[in-house]
């Protein structure tokens, strides 16, 4: 009987009339309520599931639009934010060009005396590292905002190419110079060893080859690679009012064995500048500015150890906040090479600007107590007792040889011939052996 009534077919007042598992397959009116009417907006055709919204009225929907069945996601790529990436990249092609003026200079000016003394040839070594340096933080604010993601991994190789000889520019020349000038004054004897600069560039070039070979290594072993993160999702609001998922994701740079990498690396630029925090303590008495640049190296040692443990900790801390750990490492890069290149080549440029022929007086060197003040009053005090005793001392001593010398010539004038000269001898003889006698007991 069902297949029958599911063959059954008819047209019907209300339409056509069909069956279908004993219900009722027919033609529905959609309708909807428009300014308290009931308006057809469209029809629904059961047998073959069809709904067409073209039969009738358009839909009226509260809002934008019609409500939505399931969440709108939308992937964002993190970047740095525009307003930071360009203020930190201002501050540094603007430190760029001051290093680049002060390496001019030094070349223009390298005859000038006071220049000359420190060493100009490390001194552009200096200056090249700062322009790297500063060049860095421009790289590290290149993102795929800039860089497609099949060249992201050859970004992530100038970066460490980048900082580190960069860092080995800046700072290894200082720290050669100060070893020089801890050779030569080790001892208080000026002609002591002489120390040509070709020496210190062989030098330098053995901790360029260092760098050179580390990351070599790296990029050969194990090659950076460009990397997502994918972040915490979370809903916002379109335009239109909508709630739409967002999707955020990181790329960084990574290797299978960075952290090992990254380790030998740190290590490497912490014993320099342990080193050079050394060579800084050891010559900080030797008082000539145009050759020793201790203090100014041991102020800058103090300021990249601070700088360089703030910024690692930061890009450990904030490695998921792009904005806040661009910004502070970039800050943190600026203010150390600003303030190494103003302690090496300030004074140079105070100097050139008083005395631009080097026409003054040369300084001699030498090296400062170590005293302090309250020492240095105890010694001159124990000093002074000393001196004083040694006077009194050798007082009485000339009023004893006056003595002596008052008692012969009495008796020389007193004399009248050789024999009483010698008698006279005899006499002063005996004498003198019962004085020497009676100071003895």
């Amino acid at each position: 009987m069902k297949e029958a009534l599911d063959k059954t077919s008819f047209v019907g007042v209300t339409g056509k009339v069909e069956f279908l598992h004993g219900d009722r397959v027919g033609q529905m009116v959609v309708q909807q309520f428009q300014n308290g009417e009931k308006v057809k907006v469209a029809e629904f055709y059961q047998a073959n599931k069809v709904l067409d919204l073209g039969k009738g009225e358009p839909i009226l929907w509260k809002g934008s639009g019609p409500p939505l069945d399931r969440h709108l996601s939308k992937n964002m790529l993190e970047h740095v934010n525009d307003i930071i990436f360009f203020l930190y990249s201002s501050l540094a092609i603007l430190g760029v060009l001051v290093a680049a003026f002060c390496l001019i200079v030094n070349i223009k000016y390298r005859e000038h005396r006071f220049i000359k003394m420190s060493t100009p040839a490390m001194n552009n070594m200096i200056a090249v590292g700062c322009i790297m340096s500063y060049l860095s933080v421009l790289a590290l604010g290149l993102d795929g905002r800039f860089i497609p993601p099949e060249y992201y991994a050859n970004l992530c190789r100038i970066r460490v190419w980048v900082i580190s000889l960069g860092f080995t520019f800046a700072f290894g020349p200082m720290f050669i110079k100060t070893w020089r000038v801890h050779v030569i004054f080790a001892e208080i004897r000026m002609n002591k060893k002489v120390i040509k600069d070709f020496k210190l560039f062989l030098m330098l070039g053995v901790l360029v080859s260092i760098d050179i070979l580390l990351v070599s290594l790296w990029q050969l072993i194990d090659p950076l690679q460009r990397d997502t993160k994918n972040l915490e999702k979370f809903i916002e609001k379109d335009v239109t009012g909508r709630d739409i998922e967002i999707s955020p994701s990181l790329e960084f740079c990574n290797s299978q064995h960075i952290e090992i990498w990254l380790g030998v690396i740190y290590s490497y630029k912490g014993l320099l500048l342990v080193f050079g925090c050394f060579l800084a303590w050891e010559t900080r008495h030797v008082s000539i500015p145009a050759l020793n640049d201790s203090k100014y190296i041991g102020m800058s040692v103090y300021s990249v150890v601070i700088f360089s443990t703030c910024s690692a900790s930061v890009s450990i801390i904030m490695k998921d906040q792009p904005n806040a750990s661009y910004a502070l490492v970039s800050s943190f890069v600026i203010l150390c090479t600003s303030i190494t290149l103003g302690l090496v080549f300030a004074p140079k440029l105070i100097e050139l600007r008083s005395d631009p022929k080097g026409l003054k007086r040369r300084v001699r060197a030498f090296v400062a107590s170590t005293l302090s003040k309250k020492d240095e009053s105890v010694k001159a005090s124990s000093k002074m007792e000393e001196l004083t005793k040694e006077n009194t001392n050798l007082l009485a001593t000339l009023q004893q040889i006056n003595k002596e010398i008052e008692y012969l010539q009495k008796h020389i004038e007193e004399a009248p011939d050789m024999f009483n000269m010698e008698k006279l001898s005899c006499k002063y003889s005996s004498s003198k052996k019962k004085r020497f006698w009676l100071g003895t007991t």
